[in-house]
């Protein structure tokens, strides 16, 4: 039986490059002077990260973009207030993030340092077997 010539010229060996973005300093990479990359779990990371600190309508063109997460920071230091950031998170994560399946989001008042901690684990639609988690601490900023 004959094998096709793109078998021959396609290597079978692929590494699996699900994601990427840049990094958020846009650091060149010191080997090529391109820009630094992230990949798969470290982009996705970064991506969460970045959508639950924008705020809606921060983003030109797109005003329901965001989270209403930042508001939320000036408000008592309390329960109440964690469900209300909880809530907010798991809604701009499923309106927002297609690339993760979102399993959990909590979110812990510090009061102490007026601040909350919060975890979120999710996986990757490509690699639902693996569960990530991501821990943000939210500080509001004068």
């Amino acid at each position: 039986m004959a094998v096709p010539i793109s078998d021959k010229l396609t290597s079978t060996k692929k590494k699996l490059e699900y994601y990427s973005d840049f990094t958020m300093g846009f650091e060149q990479n010191p080997i090529t002077n391109r820009l630094a990359k992230i990949t798969n779990e470290q982009a996705v990371a970064s991506g969460l990260k970045n959508l639950i600190l924008t705020n809606q309508g921060e983003r030109p063109f797109n005003p329901l973009f965001g989270s209403r997460v930042k508001r939320l920071l000036f408000e008592p230091v309390n329960d109440t207030t964690a469900s209300l950031i909880s809530d907010s998170i798991k809604q701009t994560i499923r309106s927002f993030e297609n690339r993760i399946i979102l399993l959990q989001v909590k979110v812990s008042p510090d009061e102490d340092n007026n601040s909350y901690n919060v975890t979120i684990v999710y996986a990757l639609i490509n690699n639902q077997n693996h569960p990530l988690v991501l821990n943000v601490s939210l500080t509001r900023v004068r």
